[in-house]
């Protein structure tokens, strides 16, 4: 993974072939989820309707999660039931990078 603050970097590693591995494929669901977060009203979901769109097994949903937060690319607040997960700056950025790119 690309050291924080890399985004061209962070691109280039989420968008390479996803049928490489499971690891991989993973990988590029990250930039997924940023996308679904910045189209979301307030650039933010609730954990729970956020782990139903994405059909994650939980285990692996929880490791995508850490390390979009680890990037600085999510928040994550809230009691345990009800935390909800927001888009950063740093994350909004990384979205309107990957639709330029287009």
């Amino acid at each position: 993974m690309p050291s924080k603050g890399s985004f061209g970097a962070y691109l280039d590693y989420a968008q390479r072939d996803t049928s490489a591995s499971p690891r991989a494929a993973a990988d590029s669901g990250n930039l997924r989820f940023l996308k679904v977060l910045a189209d979301a009203p307030e650039a933010k979901l609730p954990m729970g309707v956020f782990l139903e769109f994405s059909g994650l097994d939980p285990i692996l949903f929880r490791a995508t999660l850490r390390e979009l937060r680890d990037a600085g690319f999510i928040s994550i607040a809230g009691p345990a039931l009800d935390e909800v997960i927001q888009l950063t700056g740093r994350g909004a950025e990384v979205v309107k990078l990957t639709q330029h790119q287009r």
